[in-house]
């Protein structure tokens, strides 16, 4: 009896002590857990200011239906392009202004280097961009993503009672 209850006292020992062992292992990786997922912070936790912000190239502009350049339906626009154009930047500022700028190559060396500039908005639910620039007057695009790193505009213009659908990329430089 004596050794039963000795053999008794001994397990729950045992027990009691891998039970705090086990308590602190899993402690520990509880810890890690919380550590690896709050070190994994997203785009999500920026606004779309901040991810908006900085300077962008364009690397794909589209149109829906195509338009008729040169007796030749076109949907791809940006392939239309010259190469002095696809190195244009638009500059979007915290302070809700921006700039449309030349790139590091010019199709005409006297052009300034400023294209064009003005001031930008969100509506309401950030889910479309207005500018308003001293050349084009105010335009409006929706948003069809916007990462840090990726923005896709898309913005309909009518032509003799023709919706045309432009959908612009840009990657952020």
């Amino acid at each position: 009896m004596i050794f039963n209850l000795f053999l008794l006292h001994y397990y729950s020992f045992i027990i009691s002590k891998n039970f705090k062992k086990m308590k602190k292992n899993l402690f520990l990786l509880l810890l890690l857990v919380l550590v690896s997922v709050a070190a994994c912070k997203k785009d999500d936790d920026k606004s779309r200011t901040e991810m908006l912000t900085g300077t962008w190239k364009m690397t794909a502009s589209t149109v829906s239906p195509g338009i008729v350049i040169g007796g030749t339906t076109v949907t791809d626009i940006y392939a239309q392009n010259d190469a002095c154009s696809k190195d244009d930047l638009m500059i979007f500022k915290s302070d809700k202004t921006f700039t449309f700028e030349e790139g590091a190559t010019k199709c005409d060396d006297t052009d300034p280097q400023v294209i064009d500039s003005g001031t930008w908005t969100f509506n309401a639910t950030e889910t479309v961009i207005s500018t308003n620039s001293t050349t084009w007057g105010i335009a409006e695009a929706t948003i069809i993503e916007l990462s840090d790193s990726k923005l896709v505009i898309s913005s309909i213009y009518n032509d003799n009672g023709i919706n045309y659908t432009y959908t612009d990329t840009y990657q952020k430089q």
